[in-house]
């Protein structure tokens, strides 16, 4: 259990950060005085390490991801995923059947 990988939005306004609350990684938002915490994820796999595009609009993040082979599930890894910053659209940009873990958003 625990809280890991605080990262400050582009504003400073927001942290978001991986918590084992359920003792299973997932991504949650917090504002910076404390207040409105919100779990952006709630995936039975592992969700971690968030990055902020430098807008602020988006966070892109590692996610646990479950491949199937013949029907029978098989754990694969990550995949990168971004959604919105509060945590709507989720969507997978990256679908390797091997580990993509630590994304990082680079500006132009």
């Amino acid at each position: 259990g625990g809280n890991e990988n605080p990262v400050w939005s582009p504003n400073s306004s927001i942290i978001t950060y991986v918590s084992f609350e359920n003792s299973n990684p997932d991504i949650f938002a917090i504002n910076a005085n404390g207040s409105g915490n919100k779990r952006l994820t709630d995936n039975p796999l592992r969700d971690e390490s968030p990055s902020w595009t430098s807008d602020g609009n988006y966070i892109i993040f590692s996610a646990g991801k479950t491949w199937y082979s013949g029907g029978t599930p098989t754990y694969g890894g990550h995949v990168i995923c971004v959604m919105t910053s509060d945590g709507q659209s989720k969507t997978p940009i990256t679908d390797n059947q091997v580990s993509d873990i630590y994304p990082t958003f680079i500006p132009n």
